[in-house]
C-alpha cells in the first residue's frame, strides 16, 4: 500500500506541511514520467525539460508557505529546507530565464546563494558533524558552484556580438567556466 506508506512518511517528516510537501512530489512524479529524457548519468539541469521558469517560481512559493506553517517546529522545518536545497540550486540554474518568464520574481541570486549556503550548512552539520574535513569539502564543493551558478545568472553579463551570436536565442546561450588544475 505505497500510497500509505508514502502518506505516513510525509506526515512523520514534515508535519503541517506534508499535504503540501506530497503536492509537490507528485507533481514531479508525475512531470518526471512525461519526460522524454533516458537514464543518463549525472545530467545536466538543463535535461530536465520540466523545471521551466513558472514551475519553479511556484514551487518555491509551496516551499515558503511550507516554511511558514512550520515556523513552529524546527525539526520539521528543517525536513523541508533540505528538500528546497535542489529546488534553490534549480532556480539559480535558471535564473536568466526565470526573471524572463516572471519580472515580479523577488529574489535576487544572491538572496538564493545565502539561503541555500544557511540551508546546505545546517544539513552538513546534521549529517556529517563528526567529520569537519568531510564538512568542509562538501561546503567548498558548493561554494565553487554558487559562485559559477551566480555568474551564469546573467546579473550584468556583457552582451555578446551579434554578428556570432545573432541567430541563437539568448535563452541557448550559457557562460561555461572551466575549471583549471583544481581551481
Amino acid at each position: 500500500p505505497w500510497k500509505e506508506l508514502a502518506d505516513d512518511f510525509m506526515n512523520f517528516e514534515y508535519g503541517k506541511a506534508a499535504p503540501l510537501m506530497k503536492q509537490y512530489w507528485m507533481e514531479l512524479e508525475e512531470l518526471r514520467k512525461n519526460e522524454p529524457l533516458q537514464f543518463v548519468w549525472n545530467p545536466t539541469f538543463s535535461a530536465y525539460t520540466y523545471l521551466t521558469p513558472e514551475r519553479l517560481v511556484r514551487w518555491n512559493g509551496m516551499f515558503d508557505k511550507m516554511e511558514d506553517l512550520l515556523k513552529d517546529d524546527p525539526e520539521k522545518r528543517f525536513n523541508v529546507q533540505r528538500v528546497r536545497v535542489n529546488l534553490d540550486l534549480s532556480i539559480l540554474q535558471n535564473y536568466a530565464k526565470v526573471k524572463n518568464a516572471v519580472p515580479g520574481f523577488k529574489l535576487s541570486p544572491e538572496q538564493l546563494a545565502d539561503r541555500l549556503r544557511g540551508n546546505y550548512a545546517q544539513a552538513l552539520k546534521r549529517f556529517f558533524g563528526p567529520f569537519p574535513s568531510r564538512t568542509k569539502e562538501y561546503q567548498k564543493g558548493l561554494e565553487d558552484r554558487l559562485l559559477i551558478l551566480q555568474i551564469q545568472s546573467g546579473k550584468n553579463a556583457k552582451p555578446l556580438p551579434k554578428e556570432i551570436f545573432g541567430g541563437i536565442p539568448a535563452d541557448r546561450i550559457f557562460v561555461s567556466i572551466p575549471k583549471v588544475n583544481g581551481n
